[in-house]
């Protein structure tokens, strides 16, 4: 009786440890769920209405986000964030006039080895920080290495800079 006892004991303990680890998935399957199928220049849109979000850095898994500069430090930049209309496959050959905008406005962390750039005859084209300016439009993304840029794609027409 006790051998029988002690074995149902264990089978128990083992059945519920697995159930537990079983809840320690990937999230994955459920952010897919989530965004409804959409494809990834809605699902930053999706995840960009809410007002003020902030994406951290050191994520290679952010979403791109375009907008209109409404602020910028050495830490951060904050935007009125825009929608193309369809998925932006080069940010060098975007029309910038298919540019919507959400309503909505991010903060997004600047990494500390932000590569800055701009476009010149269709070309990604190297820039600094100071390149940027309140008024701009601009992308930030991540290249196939995780490195976080920032395209400046549109310059205010009040902008001193020249690039």
């Amino acid at each position: 009786m006790k051998t029988k006892l002690r074995f149902l004991s264990i089978a128990m303990m083992l059945m519920l440890s697995i159930g537990l680890l079983a809840g320690c998935g990937s999230s994955d399957s459920t952010d897919s769920t989530d965004s409804g199928g959409s494809t990834d220049s809605t699902d930053s849109s999706d995840s960009t209405d809410d007002s003020d979000s902030t994406y951290s850095s050191g994520s290679s898994d952010e979403e791109d986000v375009i907008g209109e500069v409404t602020s910028i430090s050495t830490l951060s930049i904050s935007l009125d964030v825009y929608e193309a209309d369809s998925v932006v496959e080069d940010y060098a050959t975007l029309d910038t006039s298919t540019l919507t905008a959400t309503g909505s406005s991010d903060t997004v962390t600047l990494e500390s080895d932000v590569e800055y750039y701009y476009i010149s005859d269709g070309a990604l084209v190297s820039a600094t920080s100071e390149d940027i300016v309140e008024g701009d439009m601009i992308a930030i993304t991540t290249d196939d290495s995780g490195v976080q840029q920032v395209i400046l794609l549109m310059q205010n027409d009040s902008s001193d800079t020249d690039v």
